[in-house]
């Protein structure tokens, strides 16, 4: 496996920024070190804020990403707007309209309640994108649903890993207790790492991800896809 240098990371996270539609990499500084992110800056929405952090993840060889970057509102705006702001990209899709919005100096709170996590990411998601909003807090109540055991929800979520195309991790094990899902092992990426915690958060049942995942320090060797093939059958969850 080859480990990039820091320069060679620092390199590779500007140029990443630079092709992507959703941030305006002009105004976002990267610096490297131990093949950790750091992002300073300052950026419009609290959305731009976290692709960028995305896209840092992504890059093969990073550890860990710190998003330091500001959001500037470019004048003053009021809690009543930003709440306004954040209805309206809620209202984009049906299934979020019953969210309730409440703002705090831009610490926007969302109540409510929605049958899985990840549609509660989704509405996060939406929030973010709206003007003025420099923090989602999530009080949504993720509905029960069917009643799961442990034991099935923890192999639910590792079959999900396991069968996920663009996923590569290794020695993996899922424990579940009462909705909450823990996924130990390790990840070649902080972005697969953040994948996994996103394909686990849309298994039925799930009510909250807890990730201890390891990130690696390399990058993904050519051979981990046909290692991933053969190891596929063994690399079910148990539970602890």
């Amino acid at each position: 496996m080859t480990t990039l240098s820091d320069d060679r990371i620092t390199g590779e996270v500007i140029a990443a920024l630079a092709a992507s539609p959703k941030v305006k990499e002009t105004d976002i500084e990267v610096f490297v070190r131990n093949r950790r992110v750091i992002l300073t800056g300052a950026v419009d929405t609290l959305a731009e804020k976290i692709a960028a952090e995305e896209i840092a993840r992504q890059i093969p060889g990073v550890r860990a990403v710190e998003n330091d970057i500001t959001i500037v509102t470019h004048g003053q705006i009021s809690d009543l707007e930003v709440e306004r702001n954040v209805r309206h990209q809620l209202d984009q899709k049906p299934e979020l309209q019953a969210i309730g919005v409440h703002s705090s100096d831009g610490c926007v709170i969302l109540k409510g309640k929605l049958p899985n996590l990840a549609m509660e990411q989704e509405a996060i998601r939406a929030a973010a994108m709206a003007r003025g909003v420099r923090e989602v807090v999530s009080d949504i109540e993720i509905a029960p649903g069917e009643p799961i055991d442990d034991v099935t929800l923890a192999n639910s979520v590792a079959e999900a890993l396991s069968d996920a195309p663009d996923l590569y991790l290794q020695n993996i094990e899922v424990r579940a207790h009462e909705g909450l899902v823990e996924i130990w092992g390790e990840a070649p990426t902080a972005h697969q790492a953040s994948l996994a915690v996103e394909i686990a958060a849309g298994v039925p049942g799930v009510q909250r991800v807890e990730s201890h995942l390891v990130v690696l320090e390399s990058t993904v060797p050519k051979e981990t896809k046909d290692i991933k093939e053969t190891a596929k059958s063994s690399e079910k969850g148990r539970l602890v």
